[in-house]
């Protein structure tokens, strides 16, 4: 076969064409392929991670945290291309060309793990949760009866659980009841001020068309809580026992006060309980106040429908993805633990992968 000079000169336009490509810009392209994936993988990882420390508190083990603090993905695209020619000039035989292209494509990413550590995160991890920074949730849209169960010890000296049976309160979670009831008929207004000692938060009645629910839900208050409501709003102070009848005084826990609490209620094997690696079971009931919001279910198996699931101790334990209030619940203390984390700077010893 004759090749002429116009279809070598072709080939040799490609081939330098490939190789060109491999000056191309390939950053822009992968920031929003990568950035939900490492969203995601991120997510991920702190899930399990705060999973994985219930169910170290569930055995008597202490939690550790670690935070990633810097992703850095390297992409490299390197290509090559070689052509070659001959022409017989004795008209003897065929004219040849030859020719081969390459084309690598690497990632490279490297991650650094930053652990959660120190004096000041440790006070943050025991310090109780002020009632101004519950509250800011609750008016951002979480569920009142939710994060208040969740977070509150006592509210005006009423305790929510009885300290040796365990039993649940019948007046606190009716109180529990009402701010829900007062929040759902938008009655429920919050404000801030700032004080000497951190912000200050008063709650008042919202200028809004009065109810039955609203109406049962004052009268809680006022028996329970024993509230004078004549004033414009009453303040949230921290502490077992109120001072007056102008203010609500909550005892909240602290974010270990919320893990050791949620801990209590997985469902471990009962052979782990037999051999002493753990308590018993709670006996928890499917509905009502004695419902817990989180509950963590443990099996032999991959559980297959799991918003989180880890291993330990040749078993999976996990939050089903159909239990909408455990997965709510899970999501406030991931929240919540994340404000506290936040609080402190990062200390320690930087630990960096690469994954590549």
């Amino acid at each position: 076969m004759k090749i002429g000079s116009a279809s070598i000169r072709a080939l040799l336009s490609a081939a330098l064409l490939l190789a060109l490509t491999g000056c191309l810009n390939i950053g822009p392209s992968t920031i929003v392929q990568d950035r939900f994936k490492y969203n995601q993988a991120i997510r991920d990882s702190w899930e399990e991670q705060m999973l994985t420390n219930m169910v170290a508190i569930r055995y008597g083990e202490s939690p550790v945290f670690l935070n990633v603090s810097s992703v850095i993905a390297q992409y490299g695209l390197e290509t090559s291309a070689r052509v070659g020619a001959g022409v017989n000039s004795s008209f003897i035989g065929d004219d040849t060309i030859q020719g081969n292209a390459a084309a690598v494509w690497s990632e490279r990413p490297t991650i650094t793990y930053m652990p959660v550590e120190g004096q000041d995160f440790a006070i943050n991890l025991l310090t109780p949760i002020r009632p101004s920074e519950l509250f800011a949730l609750i008016e951002a849209g979480w569920n009142a009866e939710r994060s208040l169960r969740l977070l509150l010890k006592t509210i005006n000296g009423i305790s929510a659980y009885d300290p040796v049976e365990r039993t649940p309160n019948e007046d606190f979670f009716e109180i529990l009841d009402a701010f829900k009831a007062l929040q759902d008929e938008e009655a429920l207004g919050i404000r801030r001020e700032p004080g000497e000692e951190g912000p200050r938060t008063f709650l008042y009645l919202r200028d809004v068309a009065a109810n039955s629910r609203i109406e049962q839900a004052l009268e809680v208050f006022d028996q329970k809580l024993k509230l004078d409501r004549t004033g414009e709003d009453v303040e949230v102070v921290f502490g077992p026992y109120f001072k007056n009848t102008r203010t609500i005084a909550m005892q909240t826990m602290s974010v270990m006060d919320i893990l050791t609490e949620s801990s209590a209620y997985i469902e471990v094997p009962e052979t782990h309980v037999a051999e002493g690696r753990t308590r018993a079971n709670r006996v928890t009931m499917a509905n009502g106040a004695s419902r817990p919001l989180l509950r963590v279910f443990s099996s032999p198996d991959k559980p297959k429908d799991a918003l989180v699931s880890v291993r330990s101790r040749d078993h999976w334990f996990y939050i089903d993805d159909r239990d909408i209030d455990s997965k709510k619940a899970f999501s406030f203390l991931m929240i919540i633990m994340q404000l506290t984390s936040a609080q402190q700077e990062d200390k320690g010893p930087a630990v960096t992968i690469g994954t590549g």
